[in-house]
């Protein structure tokens, strides 16, 4: 793969400027500006949760009506660019399925959104290959067959037929 084919390719993953997506904001501190800024009712959220802007805490802040309203992720610093540049890497496992913007100022929006596509990748290929030992096989309501295995460790895990193993990533 070429480094044009793979530009293409991440390109294929951001949105396009000005799409309609859930703010993500940066927060330092308690006193950040960025959290001054949020309504009262998200503010009120904020303190409600306890959340402080530790570094790589992710916090969802509801909507205006149901669902969710925007996000917050702790910095830790002002400075954590230089400290962790990759620390928006933290957010995909933690965030639910929809689309996202970075509503704080960034100081290189490259590197924040590589972090963010970093952290979203899963490594799966030889997932199903940890296959040992089968105990126990059921089915579940949706038919789709599950292998009760145990690895290496003695621990038990559920793991997805081989001929279906991209379909299931629940290990």
């Amino acid at each position: 793969m070429t480094l044009e084919t793979t530009r293409r390719f991440l390109e294929d993953l951001l949105l396009p400027a000005g799409a309609e997506a859930l703010p993500i904001h940066l927060i330092a501190s308690a006193d950040d500006a960025a959290l001054q800024a949020l309504s009262e009712a998200e503010r009120a959220w904020v303190e409600a949760q306890d959340w402080s802007g530790k570094q790589g805490s992710v916090l969802l802040l509801p909507g205006k009506e149901e669902g969710l309203g925007g996000v917050l992720l702790g910095t830790g610093s002002k400075d954590w660019p230089a400290q962790v540049p990759l620390l928006t890497g933290a957010l995909p496992s933690a965030l639910p399925a929809g689309d996202y913007r970075f509503a704080s100022p960034l100081a290189d929006p490259e590197l924040a959104t590589l972090g963010f596509l970093a952290g979203s990748y899963r490594f799966t290929r030889y997932k199903c290959l940890a296959i040992l030992i089968r105990t126990d096989r059921f089915e579940r309501d949706d038919g789709f067959v599950l292998t009760d295995t145990l690895d290496r460790s003695g621990r038990g895990h559920g793991v997805a037929d081989e001929n279906r193993c991209g379909k299931f990533q629940g290990l």
